[in-house]
């Protein structure tokens, strides 16, 4: 307020994007969306001409987009609020690269995915004022390598070795190692624990997933973190599936259902995969949240159909050794229909380059060379 009676847009935004920061934190998505729109009007002039801190409220809206799986719009925040915050402090486009890598991953383009974490990876590396940046960079690549370590068990060695370097094999134990900040280092445990309660679930142990849970959940719950009660309830839930404790898990799934549904929470349960496809259907067959429930069941769509385990997303499936992902497949339909690499660009709001780099993708895995003989080969194999 002061900022604004004072006629300075730029701090009042970049408070305003504070304040829609900690409605999310407080699970407040509908406050948070709000904010975010607040401040980006803030950030913006008479003209239309968006200033650089207008790029921390877009990245801010990809996150809601893409928690509430409107993936088109997400990717266009990200992209255009990473462009706008890189004029005005590098590091401040580190949360816009991990949420494209999420989105990525969504879309099951793992190669994106780890070009977007590269890019944050190498500003937390270059800012460095703090250690917490690297802390988040690698607690988000943990976060994607468990979301696909049930395809690629891989995965799960390297997110093994990050919980030992990190020293996070001790459920019971939250104490910083001697040469870090003990505050900090206590602040960054209890999310680090969550991850890790998520790979025991994919290991198929649930007791020790709920025994992180439980050493976690009462520090969300005594400071109101809303969204990260939320994480813990799914983890227990799910903890409860594996051990056939069902009345359980269907408790902890009816009350994380009961503070996501207000919201419109979806993404949240998506990325726990077909676990939480079936708790889902049990919660539907009791008649939990039933409309709500319906929903997030049609929001996974049906595997059978080619879809990506987890995801959400459909790809059709598809006679190549190496498929097309879904963005290639809209690059695909829109030169089918003649639009030049500019327009396809604008159509889909990435970059030029980005068209290109698609089209080379396309090229390859099709076995040609031009655009037409692209679109020519796809008609055959009937992906257009």
């Amino acid at each position: 307020r002061e900022s604004r009676e004072a006629g300075n847009p730029l701090i009042a935004a970049m408070v305003t994007c504070n304040l829609a920061e900690l409605a999310m934190r407080e699970g407040k998505l509908r406050e948070a969306q709000a904010l975010y729109q607040e401040a980006l009007e803030l950030a913006t002039d008479a003209e239309g001409q968006r200033m650089p801190i207008a790029g921390q409220a877009l990245i801010g809206l990809g996150e809601l987009a893409r928690e509430w799986n409107d993936l088109e719009i997400a990717e266009r925040c990200y992209v255009e609020g990473i462009e706008l915050t890189r004029k005005w402090g590098r590091i401040s486009a580190m949360d816009g690269y991990m949420g494209l890598a999420r989105l990525r991953q969504i879309y099951g383009d793992e190669a994106g995915a780890d070009a977007a974490m590269h890019e944050a990876r190498a500003l937390a590396v270059e800012f460095d004022a703090t250690e917490i940046d690297d802390w988040i960079v690698d607690m988000a690549q943990a976060q994607l390598w468990s979301i696909r370590a049930v395809a690629a068990p891989r995965r799960v060695d390297a997110i093994e070795r990050w919980i030992e370097q990190r020293e996070l094999d001790d459920v019971t134990r939250f104490r910083a190692p001697p040469d870090r900040d003990p505050s900090m280092d206590q602040r960054m445990r209890k999310y680090e624990m969550i991850v890790v309660a998520r790979l025991r679930l994919i290991q198929r142990r649930p007791g020790e997933a709920l025994a992180l849970v439980d050493s976690i959940q009462p520090l969300f719950e005594e400071r109101g973190r809303v969204r990260m009660i939320i994480e813990a309830l799914i983890l227990r839930a799910l903890a409860h599936q594996l051990l056939q404790e069902q009345e359980e898990a269907l408790a902890s799934l009816q009350r994380a259902l009961s503070l996501t549904q207000p919201e419109g929470y979806v993404r949240i349960f998506l990325d726990h995969g077909q676990p939480m496809r079936r708790l889902l259907k049990q919660a539907a067959s009791r008649g939990l949240a039933p409309e709500y429930v319906r929903e997030l069941l049609a929001a996974f769509g049906a595997p059978e159909q080619g879809r990506t385990e987890g995801t959400g997303l459909g790809v059709p499936p598809q006679p190549l050794l190496e498929p097309l992902s879904e963005r290639e497949l809209q690059v695909l339909r829109l030169l089918g229909a003649g639009l030049s690499n500019p327009e396809i660009a604008e159509e889909l709001y990435i970059a030029v380059s980005t068209v290109r780099s698609h089209c080379k993708s396309i090229y390859g895995k099709l076995n040609v060379h031009r655009r037409w003989d692209a679109v020519q080969q796809a008609q055959e194999l009937g992906l257009l």
